[in-house]
């Protein structure tokens, strides 16, 4: 074996080596395909400080495949956001929660909202769960708001009273699925972001009900956090009335 053999092979081993350790450092994959799309960018995009930050992207030119990657330690919402025809101005997202595994995403250009999400991880399964509920409750709320608009003034109060029940079987919903899931990260994560003003003894329950492992993750610390906010609130609300 020559000299120059010899460097050519040992140079494509450490490429070899190089490529796998930086395959090896992504622990999420996500592919898809946007039918119709032709020209723009796609996102994946975390929150970080109260702020969207892009981990990967995507360009479309004139394929509508992607593939995006990323490594996480622990489950956490993400955001997709989907750039159309290279402006800024016409944009579109949906909410993904990314763990460790495999996704794949298949949407129309016009419905990226209404992607189909394959994953066996089971964060992102609940989260699909949870929406589908959540839009029968949204939907029952706009057609009672409509009706409102139609009636007199004594039909309103009466439409007003279902709308406030149906506001409470909303927190209910929420309160049980949290605990039902209390297994996984979705099970804070909806608490704090869709029944943060709940009866503060339903919160309680939920976060006492969590496992270590998820009271110790992302989410639970962020309950934690709001459950000591809301109580140090009703202290001072005790303190002024006496």
């Amino acid at each position: 074996m020559t000299k120059k053999f010899t460097l050519i092979a040992l140079t494509f081993a450490v490429l070899g080596i190089f490529s796998c350790t930086q395959e090896d450092k992504f622990n999420v994959s996500i592919e898809g395909k946007i039918d119709g799309i032709r020209k723009g960018k796609i996102y994946l995009q975390r929150i970080q400080d109260s702020t969207l930050v892009s981990i990967d992207s995507a360009f479309f030119e004139g394929n509508e495949n992607f593939r995006l990657k990323t490594n996480v330690e622990e489950p956490e919402m993400m955001l997709l956001v989907l750039q159309k025809h290279g402006s800024e101005d016409y944009t579109d997202y949906l909410t993904l929660f990314v763990e460790q595994g495999e996704y794949s995403i298949n949407s129309g250009l016009s419905n990226f909202q209404l992607a189909e999400i394959e994953t066996q991880n089971p964060n992102q399964k609940k989260w699909k769960e949870y929406n589908a509920m959540i839009a029968k409750f949204n939907n029952q709320q706009l057609d009672l708001i409509a009706d409102q608009m139609r009636v007199d003034e004594d039909e309103r109060e009466i439409i007003q009273n279902r709308l406030e029940s149906l506001n409470k079987r909303r927190y209910f919903y929420t309160i049980n699925f949290a605990l039902s899931n209390k297994e996984l990260s979705i099970s804070p994560y909806v608490i704090i972001t869709e029944a943060f003003d709940a009866n503060i003894k339903y919160l309680d329950s939920v976060y006492n009900s969590l496992p270590a492992d998820v009271a110790n993750s992302l989410y639970g610390v962020q309950m934690k956090d709001l459950l000591d906010e809301r109580k140090s609130e009703e202290i001072e609300v005790e303190e002024d009335l006496l």
